[in-house]
């Protein structure tokens, strides 16, 4: 990894972003909600789906900037 403060810097982000959407995972995985509809389990499934792709635009992202 580069000394560099700037690239550091990117990092942090980077690694606080994927924190804060594995902290949003376990709260979807921890809820005690009980799922009775399919509008819920719709809805469920998009936020896990937003979550996805959050994280594959972190991925991509930090393969382009250490490319």
């Amino acid at each position: 990894m580069s000394n560099d403060p700037s690239t550091k810097k990117e990092v942090n982000g980077s690694c606080g972003a994927i924190q804060a959407l594995f902290q949003k995972a376990q709260e979807i995985c921890n809820s005690d909600q009980v799922i009775s509809s399919a509008d819920q389990l719709e809805k469920m499934e998009q936020k896990v789906c937003d979550l996805a792709d959050q994280l594959q635009a972190i991925i991509i992202e930090e393969r382009l900037q250490s490319s």
